[in-house]
């Protein structure tokens, strides 16, 4: 894998992670 993709897919897991974590607070 590149490590572009690998990258980009923690940042939007990150940022999923984020966003439902703030909808359940």
């Amino acid at each position: 894998m590149n490590m572009e993709k690998i990258f980009v897919f923690l940042w939007c897991l990150i940022g999923l992670v984020a966003s439902v974590y703030s909808a359940g607070v």
